[in-house]
């Protein structure tokens, strides 16, 4: 291997992608890149890219094998992992990239095309109908029951597949623990250990067999309607299957969200 797992960081000061130490391009031949990120989790890496040359030192056939062993997106500190395409044949100074096809804007850097492996999902919460005149409606909690984690990915000439063999299923985890004032009007539930609001939780993609939703509520109804004491609180927990109709797993590179009516 010319790199072999290098750490490859963006300068903010040049707009310029670089490796610590520099690399730089050997003075005969091409060279194969495959890439994944992010970077921290090269301790579960192996890869390996087979190149076939002719005699003129042109590709003429590239192979590779990415696999990414015992990944866990966890719940908290999610890292989005991606891996790229195999890019093929680069040589030092040659336009390497043409971003529309017509060599308007190219360039000479190393064409890196990165495929999200995880999916995300999203939700959303809403009353069934505007009872703001007769009730009160607060999301209280979600829970997702039955999500699985820790998992194989194994990429095969830019195709990439999970490996289901190492699942364990997570303990149930919050997505939502607050209280979210509920109105006719759908609006998102922010994941709570989110590192940006409204980003969602990261999963593994799987078959949504045996993953639900606990969603509780409490509806309050006030005859009065001022706040009395005679306000009456009754506190709701449901079960949400996740498999159903056309949804049955989650896929990668997707995200997904989920509609709850209460």
């Amino acid at each position: 291997l010319y790199i072999d797992e290098k750490e490859v960081s963006y300068s903010t000061t040049d707009g310029n992608w670089r490796t610590n130490p520099k690399s730089f391009w050997p003075l005969q031949g091409s060279l194969t890149f495959i890439a994944y990120s992010p970077y921290s989790i090269n301790q579960d890496v192996d890869y390996n890219i087979n190149v076939v040359n002719d005699n003129a030192g042109n590709v003429t056939s590239a192979n590779s094998v990415l696999t990414i062993s015992n990944f866990e997106a966890g719940t908290t500190g999610q890292k989005d992992l991606m891996w790229s395409n195999l890019s093929k044949d680069n040589i030092a100074n040659s336009t390497n990239y043409d971003a529309d096809g017509n060599n308007t804007d190219t360039y000479d850097g190393v064409p890196i095309l990165f495929n999200h492996a995880l999916c995300r999902i999203k939700i959303t919460a809403k009353t069934a109908e505007d009872y703001s005149g007769f009730a009160t409606y607060n999301l209280k909690q979600i829970q997702v029951v039955g999500l699985k984690d820790n998992a194989t990915l194994t990429v095969t000439d830019d195709v990439a597949k999970w490996s289901v063999a190492s699942f364990t299923t997570l303990a149930d985890f919050d997505f939502y623990k607050d209280n979210q004032l509920l109105t006719k009007d759908s609006k998102p539930v922010i994941y709570k250990n989110a590192e940006t609001a409204g980003n969602g939780l990261l999963a593994i993609p799987q078959s949504l067999e045996g993953v639900t939703l606990k969603v509780t509520y409490n509806m309050t109804v006030d005859p009065d309607g001022n706040g009395s004491a005679s306000a009456v609180v009754t506190e709701t927990t449901k079960d949400v299957v996740l498999k159903t109709g056309t949804l049955t797993e989650l896929l990668q590179n997707k995200v997904y969200t989920l509609n709850l009516s209460i």
